[in-house]
């Protein structure tokens, strides 16, 4: 899946993934991520959800770590 998606892009750098390990054989970033925020980036992508839900905003949403 890597491979596709560095091939789409175009660019590795543009990938990153949370679930493959081989990630470095592509050259695509791999996130394990922290402890530290997941609460926050939880409660962000619930809010976000809710408002998507309640049509309160106009096209997509988008979470920025």
């Amino acid at each position: 899946m890597l491979a596709d998606s560095v091939a789409l892009t175009g660019d590795a750098g543009k990938v990153i993934t949370i679930a493959d390990m081989t990630a470095a054989r592509h050259g695509v970033r791999f996130s394990a991520g922290t402890s530290e925020h997941v609460g926050e980036s939880l409660a962000e992508a619930a809010r976000a959800q809710a408002d998507v839900e309640a049509h309160r905003n106009q096209g997509k949403a988008v979470l920025v770590p």
